[in-house]
């Protein structure tokens, strides 16, 4: 058995349900628990904004609504955790001046046994803020994709139907934004 040390927030009060716990000197509580390798899901990937990549992007990783990880991506980018299975997940990427998005990570096996390390790799595009700026762009609040376990093909893949549903509702607000732009342009109003 490997273990594996998640800090996070005294104020959760979720301290102790996962097993020993302590605070340390940040005032965040050391939650140690005991996960075999056969059931962690390795996360990797870059955030990236219209193509270029972003640094320093806050990171979380939501289990059952709690927070479990919580840091920032490198120089680079770049993001990584493991997860486990038979748990849902939501990891959320934020960063000033930009709107955050979230995706759903469904490790639920229900016959397969994972028996190995397995890896989901993604990149995040994070829309700036001021591309919609004058657009009701709260359909940004719910996650992007999701992402679920494929039994027959044994790894995990996003499901379609989420990604295109959630896909054609972004491209309606950047057609918005264009018709805004339009019509303000017309009357002479300038959003910056």
């Amino acid at each position: 058995m490997k273990t594996i040390t998640y800090l996070v927030a005294v104020t959760l009060l979720f301290v102790g349900e996962f097993g020993f716990s302590q605070i340390n000197e940040k005032n965040y509580a050391e939650v140690v628990t005991e996960v075999s390798a056969e059931n962690k899901i390795s996360i990797g990937g870059y955030v990236t904004s219209v193509g270029s990549l972003l640094d320093n992007v806050e990171v979380l990783v939501y289990q059952n609504n709690k927070i479990v990880e919580h840091f920032n991506s490198s120089n680079l980018g770049e993001f990584e955790f493991d997860i486990t299975t038979n748990n849902y997940y939501t990891v959320e990427f934020k960063r000033n001046g930009f709107f955050s998005k979230r995706i759903i990570i469904d490790t639920f096996t229900e016959s397969f046994e994972v028996s190995e390390k397995m890896n989901i790799e993604f990149s995040v595009d994070l829309i700036k803020e001021e591309d919609l700026n004058g657009i009701d762009a709260d359909v940004l609040d719910f996650p992007i994709c999701k992402y679920e376990f494929d039994e027959k093909n044994e790894g995990f893949n996003f499901v379609m139907d989420f990604v295109e549903n959630r896909y054609d509702e972004i491209q309606d607000l950047f057609k918005q934004k264009k018709n805004l732009d339009k019509i303000n342009k017309k009357r002479g109003v300038i959003f910056s």
